[in-house]
């Protein structure tokens, strides 16, 4: 039976992918940002995909997990970034510009800002214009993946940029999950074993990626 896998196009999950054909994995790769991919894993389109610990959270019961893998960090990863023209403190009471592209970051950033930093009165949007745009108008914005790594190099004088990984790391003392590779109950059952031939070809194509980052960068 052939898997249905789902793929998060940014840089943190090249590792996995890269060489994941070279390795003789030949099921379906289906490209999107970690919110859709949650949707078609949701609705049984993907039968597997890294996708939002906070999409685990809210559905456990629908999903088990592909055991040794995750897309984690301890302290800063650079690419799940609060752009902000004041200090935490000062967000009390303002608005922050959200990303759509991922429940858990937007989710870690109030979690942070609430039960760390005390917040309680700050207002969370989806704007209508990119949240780029928001940035340079030194408005306090998340942005996540490659758009975050982008940003980072060309945001406005007296813009603070706050990395949400060293954040957590710094309040807890922990690593912090942004991705599992969640697994539909379905697919654990009726696929097992394509699903354990994956996990190895998963760890083989990570393995490769490690010792060749300089030569996957040249691409």
């Amino acid at each position: 039976m052939t898997l249905n896998v789902g793929h998060i196009a940014y840089l943190n999950c090249v590792p996995f992918f890269h060489y994941l054909r070279e390795v003789g994995f030949e099921g379906n790769i289906v490209h999107g940002v970690p919110s859709q991919l949650n949707a078609m894993l949701a609705e049984g389109k993907l039968d597997l995909s890294p996708s939002s610990s906070f999409e685990y959270g809210l559905h456990w019961q629908k999903y088990v997990l592909l055991p040794d893998l995750s897309i984690s960090s301890k302290g800063p990863v650079q690419s799940v970034l609060l752009f902000s023209p004041c200090t935490l403190p000062e967000l009390e009471g303002r608005q922050v510009a959200l990303t759509g592209e991922s429940a858990t970051s937007v989710n870690l950033l109030k979690i942070l800002l609430r039960e760390f930093v005390g917040l309680r009165e700050v207002d969370f949007q989806v704007p209508e214009n990119s949240v780029e745009e928001c940035i340079e108008q030194k408005q306090p914005s998340l942005l996540i993946g490659d758009r975050a790594l982008k940003m980072s190099k060309r945001c406005p004088p007296g813009c603070r940029i706050y990395d949400l990984g060293e954040l957590w790391y710094q309040y807890t003392g922990k690593p912090f999950v942004f991705a599992l590779w969640i697994v539909r109950r379905e697919a654990a059952e009726n696929k097992r074993r394509e699903l354990s031939d994956l996990l190895q070809k998963l760890k083989k194509s990570l393995g490769k990626a490690r010792q060749s980052y300089f030569s996957i960068a040249g691409h």
